[in-house]
């Protein structure tokens, strides 16, 4: 009586005759492979159906009158989109039941197509959003959010992003207001996923706990590592060799990328050793914080005023201190700040400078807080213009890998027709050349072409620390990550060859020298003794 049935079913629920037949014709298939065609059968066989697409299934069974009160999935898969991204969940929410499985599983496939479309405009984005803080407070409002993630993401979405989705988006990823946009954009990354352990690195996470061990260091030590020969300026070598001071291993054409990014905000090239400290004071996942008063105001205001008059901010930060012991103190910040706000005014009794002066030590006093002395790290964040910060957070969040995840199938193609034997490894200097030829593809698509350290650097991840790269492993790797909840970004990840530990200040270190993964200079295990 089943199939006399189809035509008159169509309830409340959203049961059509035709997603009825769907059931009728499922079950029929499987009573011709000898499932007992009783009552029994037909109500058993109804709620596996429904367990089958996601439905939760009632309890006691099904008989024909019950059937008639199922929900139907095919009903709801041909309602509108809207619909269909309707809902949202907080992530970590347990879902009850298969229905509520499915729900939650949909919502993470769609959070998980959104992060994708995130990642390859996250240079649009961060545009967008900073043009939205005009103070340079690192937030922004969810309304603005919401707004400029709708118009950039939109239009490749194929219209499927409605302020609906974006308001289970904000429930999924957890997100509050005032929403600090540039950790946002920067939890979601391309990794890639070796048998043996990633080298890829988080810049930003490296030198901001980088910070954190030299915040309390002295000037001149800092200077003295920096700048081994004492000519003001620092290489790219010697900038390279300071970072494992500090427990700090970057793979070396990674290290050359960050240098050649320092280099290009500050538009020098070798960097000076004041242009340096400048850049590694400021690099962070957050602006300095905005205090309420008038005093970040000021502090930054006397920035300004250092860098209009020619002066950087470590050279002032050594003429104030008298003392000569790398920090300063609170009298040595005063009087050095009176003297030099008379000087810019051509009075040595200005009641205004005066003032400034007492509200720059102020703000230094909230960061130095219980100590006495500043350091030349904290003194730079203070009084550095926030819109630098910014513009250093700008171009560390692109994405090393963006260009190859994105144009995945093209590599793979060129890769292919230099291995014709199909071994699926390609000596470094072969997969570089292929990453090359990826250039007329980008310029097509209009992208920018990858200069010479940024194909080293791909070179440098795929082949993991080796002189081979197994190029189908890499990119079937490659995937977009949500760092707040993978947590597997790590400044120097553990491998199979290369045990990793965490010192005081949770910066991975490890048991060997960082590793040189440059081509010919044999395998991770040769190099290690493994």
């Amino acid at each position: 009586n089943i199939s006399n049935s189809n035509n008159n079913i169509n309830n409340d629920d959203g049961l059509s005759g035709s997603s009825f037949r769907g059931f009728s014709s499922w079950w029929t298939r499987r009573g011709k492979s000898g499932t007992n065609n009783s009552a029994e059968g037909e109500s058993n066989a109804a709620a596996e159906w429904e367990i089958s697409l996601g439905l939760t299934p009632r309890e006691g069974g099904y008989d024909l009158d019950a059937l008639a009160v199922l929900p139907s999935p095919l009903v709801a898969s041909s309602s509108s989109t809207a619909s269909f991204f309707s809902g949202g969940v907080v992530r970590g929410q347990e879902p009850v039941g298969p229905r509520e499985e499915a729900a939650a599983a949909a919502r993470a496939q769609r959070a998980q197509f959104m992060t994708e479309r995130l990642v390859e405009h996250k240079e649009e984005l961060f545009k967008r959003l900073s043009a939205a803080d005009p103070y340079c407070t690192g937030c922004i409002v969810k309304a603005s959010w919401s707004r400029n993630l709708l118009e950039v993401l939109g239009p490749h979405c194929e219209n499927l992003l409605t302020r609906e989705v974006m308001e289970e988006l904000w429930n999924y990823w957890g997100l509050s207001q005032p929403l600090k946009y540039v950790r946002f954009l920067h939890r979601f990354q391309i990794r890639d996923s070796p048998d043996d352990g990633s080298v890829l690195v988080d810049r930003i996470q490296a030198v901001t706990k980088l910070q954190a061990q030299l915040v309390n260091f002295s000037a001149i030590n800092l200077e003295h590592l920096l700048d081994p020969n004492g000519d003001k300026t620092v290489t790219s070598e010697e900038f390279a060799s300071f970072l494992p001071m500090f427990h700090v291993h970057i793979p070396p054409w990674q290290v050359a990328a960050l240098y050649e990014t320092m280099s290009s905000i500050v538009g020098q090239h070798p960097l000076t050793l004041d242009s340096s400290i400048l850049c590694l004071s400021l690099i962070s996942q957050d602006p300095p914080s905005l205090s309420s008063d008038s005093c970040a105001e000021s502090a930054e205001k006397v920035g300004r005023a250092i860098l209009a008059a020619g002066w950087t901010l470590p050279s002032v930060f050594r003429k104030w201190d008298t003392s000569g012991d790398g920090f300063l103190s609170i009298s040595e910040l005063e009087v050095g700040l009176k003297s030099w706000l008379s000087e810019q005014k051509n009075s040595h009794n200005d009641d205004a400078g005066e003032v400034e002066a007492q509200k720059v030590c102020c703000r230094l006093q909230e960061v130095i807080s219980p100590r006495d002395k500043v350091s030349l790290f904290e003194f730079v964040r203070v009084v550095a213009p926030r819109r630098l910060t910014l513009e250093l957070q700008e171009t560390l969040i692109k994405e090393v890998l963006k260009h190859v995840w994105r144009c995945r199938p093209i590599l793979l193609e060129l890769l292919s027709r230099a291995d014709p034997d199909a071994t699926n490894q390609l000596p470094w200097e072969v997969f570089r050349q292929c990453v090359f030829e990826l250039n007329s593809a980008l310029e097509t698509m209009g992208l920018h072409a990858l200069n010479d350290i940024q194909v080293n650097v791909i070179c440098e991840i795929a082949a993991a620390g080796s002189d081979t790269v197994r190029y189908e492993d890499f990119l079937r790797g490659l995937h977009v990550e949500d760092i707040n909840v993978s947590n597997t970004s790590s400044i120097a990840p553990p491998t199979k060859a290369r045990a990793a530990t965490a010192n005081s200040e949770g910066i991975a270190t490890s048991t060997s020298s960082p590793p040189a993964l440059l081509p010919g200079l044999g395998s991770r295990r040769r190099r290690l003794g493994g």
